[in-house]
């Protein structure tokens, strides 16, 4: 059993702890979701209070991400099985963020409903490559698991703070607030996305990862 034990602690520094490494990387990039909430959450409120759209318009601009959400969780998908699911996530979490920089430029319906159509499949793509994306860092297999729940665990806090900051830039600095907030933690996900591809495949450019 001491053994055993023993080979457990000896693998886990082994393979934990290199991951960990890659995990100072897609950590942060999984707080793109905090984004990704708060633009849902704060979307309706936007159109009625710049008056873009009527209350029954309005209500459903979160159905219209949600339904773009579908296909950004399903097509690119296929796309990184050939590509790797690191060279996918990372550019259409940029994307995202240069999308919630337009935010507060949006001024009529035909606007609001392009950018929660755009919105809604660059981070429904998020949504569902995380997973792989973790997976593809995990250099053993069997600790794949722990590697999930040390990452989820990690964006949890991302989860829990998200909304209510936007919430306070929103009183602050009003809707310029969260829209800048939204891009800003898009690219910063991008970027850690990338590091992590590169921490992974190291100064190499065009490889599966």
């Amino acid at each position: 059993l001491r053994s055993l034990l023993l080979g457990r602690i000896l693998r886990l520094h082994g393979n934990v702890y290199p991951f960990l490494v890659s995990q100072c990387f897609i950590v942060p990039a999984e707080q793109e979701i905090i984004a990704y909430l708060h633009t849902s959450s704060y979307i309706t409120s936007y159109s009625l209070a710049k008056d873009i759209a009527n209350a029954n318009l309005s209500f459903y601009l979160l159905a219209i991400i949600n339904a773009a959400s579908i296909f950004g969780r399903i097509v690119p998908n296929f796309v990184a099985d050939i590509s790797g699911p690191l060279n996918i996530c990372g550019p259409f979490v940029l994307f995202c963020g240069i999308i919630a920089f337009c935010w507060t430029s949006i001024s009529s319906i035909g606007q609001i409903i392009v950018f929660c159509l755009f919105y809604g499949f660059f981070s429904g793509t998020f949504v569902s490559i995380t997973g792989p994306s973790i997976a593809s860092l995990s250099t053993d297999m069997s600790l794949m698991g722990t590697h999930m729940g040390m990452s989820f665990a990690a964006a949890s806090l991302g989860l829990l703070v998200g909304n209510p900051v936007a919430g306070v830039l929103l009183d602050s600095y009003g809707w310029i607030g969260p829209a800048m907030f939204c891009g800003a933690t898009n690219v910063l996900a991008g970027i850690c996305v990338v590091l992590a591809r590169f921490s992974k495949t190291g100064k190499v450019w065009v490889v599966k990862a």
